[in-house]
């Protein structure tokens, strides 16, 4: 069990019981899961996907950031007003180790699942990022953090003026 999973689940259950919300109205509240679910989820053997970490946020009142860092007032959260505030908040995840790649090799070849989106403009800027993740052998970790900085920079404008 990971320090990260069990740091989350406090962070869930300290939220929860400060609201005063029992676990059988949690779930109900978050419409889907079981309460096996949350009870492995606060005591850290797993961790909720990211659906459910929108959800749980959403609840809580809280942000997601919060939930997997304990930082507050940053990160994601319901009011995000560009589309920075949400890639920051998806490249959090990554790191954090919420999102991986999936791998299997069916016929030798190796075939990853992807994130993907309906959004033509966050597809684009998971377009841009896969192509500057496989770049970054090559331009290594201090230039890949700069073009990644600039590439989320690209993408700070308004939600509702792009769609």
């Amino acid at each position: 069990m990971s320090n990260f999973k069990i740091e989350i689940g406090k962070r869930i259950a300290e939220l929860r019981t400060e609201k005063g919300i029992k676990r059988e109205t949690f779930i109900e509240m978050l419409d889907g899961p079981t309460l096996q679910m949350l009870s492995n989820w606060e005591n850290g053997h797993t961790t909720p996907s990211a659906f459910y970490l929108v959800k749980i946020a959403e609840v809580l009142d809280t942000t997601v950031d919060y939930i997997l860092t304990g930082k507050k007032n940053s990160g994601f959260n319901h009011q995000t007003n560009t589309y920075k505030d949400i890639l920051l908040s998806v490249n959090d995840l990554i790191v954090s180790g919420m999102f991986t790649k999936s791998i299997y090799e069916p016929y030798n070849k190796i075939v990853s699942i992807q994130l993907s989106t309906n959004n033509k403009i966050i597809g684009k800027y998971i377009k841009e990022y896969e192509s500057l993740e496989g770049a970054k052998k090559v331009i290594g970790d201090e230039v890949f953090n700069n073009e990644l900085t600039k590439l989320v920079n690209k993408y700070a404008f308004s939600i509702e003026n792009k769609e």
